[in-house]
């Protein structure tokens, strides 16, 4: 996680001078989009890096006789670092990624998308059946390295809930992420390949997001008012 947040002051700093250190007096913005889209798959490298700590393992190679365990989850408080990471530099409207007046140089539709879908691409491998059903058996049957317990899918779920519903819903970037979160668990919910104790913990997630959503529906501007009922509707119980 340091090296990556290291990596990521620079990253901002290019992001900040792009122009002037690509672009000369006089000569058009033709290089400046795809220069762009290689910044942003390099904050994409550097954000998956921190990313496949939740719910990693530690492999070490090993022979009978060695005082070494070949497999160990990665201790809870280093996942839980990396969550906190990603909350303040991939969920927290990283509006350092879309400077207007440099995004207007090069784009006729903006640069929304773009941004989002790196948010959710992180978000759905996080929220994978699959990802999910094995953390789940990493914390139950293998050991943890150093001294610790390993971090659970519901602390997973938690921290996710509440850093992600948490977001200012003034944020276009913020709503979009939000209602990917809400799309993400309806869609754990009813993937038969989930694991019964995950799913029951994907359950209790939707029934927090959607009281938080249910809590949302009269606050804030028209937009996001409209906002928090949407989310209250895809989450909302058949009678």
């Amino acid at each position: 996680v340091k090296a990556t947040d290291y990596g990521l002051k620079n990253l901002k700093i290019v992001a900040k001078n792009l122009e002037k250190w690509t672009t000369p007096q006089g000569a058009t913005y033709d290089d400046l989009e795809e220069l762009y889209g290689e910044l942003l798959s390099v904050y994409s490298r550097y954000i998956n890096h921190v990313a496949a700590v939740v719910g990693g393992v530690y492999e070490t190679r090993a022979n009978k006789g060695q005082a070494v365990t070949p497999y160990q989850s990665v201790p809870a408080a280093r996942q839980k670092r990396a969550l906190e990471f990603l909350n303040q530099e991939l969920w927290s409207n990283p509006n350092w990624l879309m400077p207007k007046m440099l995004v207007s140089k090069f784009s006729d539709d903006g640069v929304l998308d773009r941004v989002s879908s790196i948010q959710n691409r992180v978000l759905k491998r996080m929220l994978s059946a699959s990802r999910l059903n094995d953390m789940n058996s990493i914390q139950e049957t293998l050991a943890v390295a150093i001294k610790g317990s390993a971090l659970g899918v519901g602390g997973l779920l938690e921290q996710l809930g509440n850093d992600l519903m948490n977001l200012s819903a003034a944020h276009a970037l913020n709503r979009n992420l939000q209602i990917h979160w809400i799309v993400q668990l309806k869609e754990l919910s009813q993937d038969d390949k989930l694991s019964p104790s995950v799913a029951s913990l994907v359950t209790q997630a939707m029934d927090q997001t959607r009281a938080k959503a249910k809590s949302m529906r009269k606050k804030g501007d028209p937009i996001q008012r409209a906002h928090y009922q949407y989310a209250f509707e895809l989450l909302k119980k058949d009678d």
